[in-house]
């Protein structure tokens, strides 16, 4: 169901570890953090935003960005992406940014996305002393600062902050599905339960680049003599290109007609470029590179007829991208790290047992040869997506802190 709206905070503080980009008056960021933040500000009569700011000259450089919504305020912090080092040096600049905000204007509650340096040392400035953490991409909150990269020191700082408030909340919103609630159950071993509180992964703690009225019902029609395929990843080391083309090879030699785009790029284009023509499937695997959200971006995902995701060893559940796709009600092809309560192998996706180049295959002809369960599959995905859009999640966030906060 959809969600209604309601405003419930006049004056909500949230804290970004990462840059705002200002142009002509306006303030820009990345879309997959903008959609939930502007979902959020509409139950609010203003947001504050707490972040570094980066003024931009030219307008190709928020091209790819999107902008927020007109009740989002900001306050520069300064350069807070600085050095490790640096960032004792200008601490009680921050600090003093923060006070002097706080002395003139009112906060309800504040939220920060992660425990980061700043996080940490501002805290204890704002009202009530009730600390709000959204913790979503977890590989990227331990690696805080580049110095930060085991659960200790993440341990370390939230017992450091620990003593300095009242309440601690600890959200975890994830898209990528990471299993890391147990790390966190011994975390505060020895302390009072009461003070704290820990909102396990659930349908609704998701925060999405997508809104519920973004997912679409896929028509399929298939076209069982050209198949499109679709895989969206960076070009890196530790991507398993040697599976799509071994895939891609089997798919070739069996004689079936197909093209395989790979939007994304990186390091290594050129390495899997030469993979690709060694193996002689430079007319069926095309390495497209980037190409940002927007009206090309999803001509490629409506007019492919599969996605397929061939990670083995790497990255978390399905992704962002992953999500998007079921959107977008695109069958999905996971490798077996997609194995989540939310995703099931042949109602609204399909999941590789060990990711072979030989499993994806299977899963590739099976989708062609028996089209008849492609529109159901297809339908779940999208039922899926909408279950789990940002909606939800905002509503799941605002609920808890209205409830269990104040």
């Amino acid at each position: 169901m959809l969600i209604k709206t309601k405003k419930v905070f006049n004056n909500l503080g949230y804290h970004y570890h990462h840059k705002i980009f200002f142009y002509e008056n306006k303030y820009y960021c990345y879309p997959f953090w903008v959609v939930p933040i502007n979902e959020l500000a509409t139950r609010c009569q203003e947001l504050t935003i707490f972040a570094e700011v980066i003024e931009v000259f030219e307008e190709n450089n928020i091209s790819t960005l999107n902008v927020f919504s007109n009740n989002v305020n900001f306050v520069d912090l300064g350069n807070i992406s600085c050095s490790f080092i640096n960032k004792f040096r200008i601490i009680r600049q921050v600090q003093k940014k923060v006070k002097s905000y706080l002395s003139k204007n009112h906060i309800d509650e504040i939220i920060f996305e992660v425990p980061s340096f700043f996080a940490i040392y501002i805290s204890r400035y704002f009202p009530n002393k009730s600390i709000f953490f959204i913790i979503g991409d977890m590989v990227r909150c331990i690696k805080i600062d580049e110095k930060f990269k085991d659960i200790l020191n993440l341990k370390y700082k939230l017992l450091f902050l620990y003593y300095f408030v009242d309440k601690l909340t600890i959200s975890y919103l994830s898209n990528k599905e990471l299993s890391f609630g147990g790390a966190y159950r011994g975390i505060f071993k020895g302390q009072q339960r009461d003070q704290y509180s820990l909102i396990k992964n659930n349908t609704e703690a998701h925060f999405q680049s997508f809104k519920q009225c973004d997912v679409i019902k896929k028509i399929y029609i298939i076209n069982k003599d050209f198949t499109k395929i679709l895989t969206i990843f960076r070009l890196s080391p530790e991507k398993d290109i040697n599976n799509i083309i071994e895939c891609a090879r089997f798919l070739k030699i069996n004689n079936f007609n197909f093209i395989w785009n790979i939007l994304g790029d990186g390091p290594c284009r050129g390495i899997f470029q030469k993979f690709i023509d060694d193996a002689g499937l430079s007319d069926q695997v095309i390495l497209c590179g980037n190409i940002h959200h927007g009206s090309k971006f999803l001509d490629f995902v409506d007019n492919s007829d599969l996605y397929v995701l061939p990670n083995r060893n790497t990255g978390i559940g399905v992704g962002r991208t992953g999500w998007e796709m079921m959107a977008r009600g695109l069958i999905c092809i996971f490798p077996p790290l997609a194995n989540r309560r939310h995703f099931n192998h042949g109602q609204n996706c399909f999941i590789t047992r060990t990711g072979s180049p030989e499993e994806y295959f299977k899963c590739i002809t099976n989708f062609i040869e028996n089209s008849f369960d492609a529109q159901q599959i297809s339908s779940n995905a999208s039922q899926t997506a909408f279950d789990n859009a940002v909606e939800p999640a905002i509503d799941h966030i605002v609920n808890h802190i209205t409830h269990t906060i104040r």
